[in-house]
């Protein structure tokens, strides 16, 4: 009997081990187990694919090409003619140009007009330039170059005098020649002068002559009418090639004789 319920004893404990088992929760697989997604396209299967999609991006391609060189045909060349014919350019009416004086080109328009009944004279000169007229009529011209440095001797810019003066019984040879007899007789200086020239400006003959010195002066001298006459000094320094020089001969070429004002 004891042997009995012993064996009984052990076939319930085995069934409740066996039990125990069969009710043991299932644990999950580690990451290692798990395949990654981008492994899962493989084989010939995945080369395939990776054909298809290679195809489709060039015939998309080939699709936005032919696209374009469509619309370049029939809208921007054929229809740009048509919205030129809707649509007319604006057009300028045509103005007959300002007249020009002397190398630089300077526009007449663009210019300002110095003139003086009592000494007449008259001419014209750049807008950008200063112009200064002391009391006794003397006239000086003058721009700064880029060098130029203030308080400092000139040497970079624009440097034009004209002072018109009263005849008197002289000619204007006499003139001239008087004036170089004066700078050649300054011993603080040792001046070369040179020959004496005619010079011409708009049909009215002159003289110059050129002074060496601590630097270089032009001397011009112009009749203007019976009674006064113009002594030009150009003493313009243009070392960084400004154009400056055009300026002044634009100047000069400018100068005329002022007629005196008739009375009705």
């Amino acid at each position: 009997m004891e042997e009995n319920e012993l064996n009984n004893k052990d076939i319930i404990t085995d069934m409740e081990n066996e039990h125990q088992e069969e009710e043991k929760p299932i644990e999950p697989a580690s990451d290692e187990t798990i395949a990654p997604v981008s492994a899962v396209v493989t084989g010939s299967d995945g080369g395939d694919k990776t054909k298809i999609i290679m195809i489709t991006g060039v015939a998309i391609l080939l699709i936005a090409i032919t696209a374009g060189i469509s619309y370049y045909l029939l809208v921007v060349k054929n229809g740009g003619d048509k919205m030129e014919e809707l649509i007319p350019t604006p057009t300028v009416a045509p103005t007959q140009e300002p007249a020009t004086s002397g190398e630089s080109g300077f526009k007449i328009d663009e210019r300002l007009t110095y003139s003086n009944e009592e000494t007449a004279i008259t001419f014209k000169y750049p807008r950008d330039v200063s112009l200064i007229e002391s009391p006794d009529g003397e006239i000086i011209i003058s721009k700064s170059g880029p060098t130029q440095k203030a308080g400092t001797e000139f040497y970079d810019g624009i440097s034009l005098t004209i002072i018109p003066s009263k005849t008197g019984d002289k000619s204007l040879k006499d003139i001239v020649d008087e004036k170089i007899a004066k700078i050649k007789s300054d011993s603080s200086v040792a001046y070369s002068v040179g020959n004496v020239e005619v010079y011409s400006v708009n049909s009215t003959t002159g003289y110059k002559f050129t002074v060496t010195g601590n630097g270089e002066y032009d001397y011009i001298y112009l009749p203007l009418g019976t009674d006064y006459y113009a002594q030009i000094v150009d003493s313009t320094a243009d070392p960084e090639n400004q154009g400056y020089q055009a300026e002044v001969d634009d100047i000069i070429d400018s100068i005329d004789f002022l007629p005196p004002a008739t009375s009705e």
